[in-house]
């Protein structure tokens, strides 16, 4: 009987801590819920760490980008200025009605034979020496041979003394 009453006696504990567990069940699903919502709310929060770092990254190449740019503008401006430098040290001459050329300014005031730079490529900023290409008996042909500007031009007369070529 002692042994019935320590078997009751334990059943009424393990019950009872049953019962407790039970009744903080309902304790715990308030909790559980509670935890739900705060993964609910971590899960946006993370969202929304992420957007915001792909953000920062699409700045971040937009960044780089703009650097670009200004490295390269700063290059242009520099080429520019250099240019507009080079520039002043060239004078256009007509050679003839509607053929004109750039010539070197030292070599004019040297008395240096001039050399010729087409006028289409020294309007795209570079300097292209206009080379004879030909000759027939009347003409000189010259010619770019960067961009193909070419003109022709008519030969000196050679002097003659009374009809005769001193030549």
């Amino acid at each position: 009987m002692i042994e019935e009453i320590k078997l009751f006696s334990d059943f009424i504990k393990y019950s009872s801590a049953i019962i407790k567990k039970f009744s903080k069940m309902s304790l715990n699903k308030e909790l559980m819920d509670d935890i739900s919502k705060y993964q609910a709310s971590t899960l946006e929060m993370q969202s929304i760490v992420i957007d915001l770092h792909q953000f920062i990254l699409d700045l971040q190449s937009k960044l780089h980008d703009l650097k670009e740019n200004i490295k390269t503008l700063n290059e242009k401006h520099a080429n520019t200025e250099s240019w507009l430098i080079e520039k002043e040290n060239f004078t256009l001459i007509s050679l003839a009605p509607q053929i004109n050329v750039y010539v070197d300014n030292s070599s004019a005031k040297n008395h240096k034979e001039a050399i010729w730079y087409c006028p289409q490529c020294f309007n795209d900023k570079k300097k292209s020496v206009i080379n004879k290409n030909n000759e027939d008996s009347r003409r000189n042909f010259f010619k770019c041979n960067i961009c193909g500007f070419s003109f022709a031009m008519k030969k000196p007369k050679k002097p003659t003394i009374s009809g005769r070529s001193v030549w």
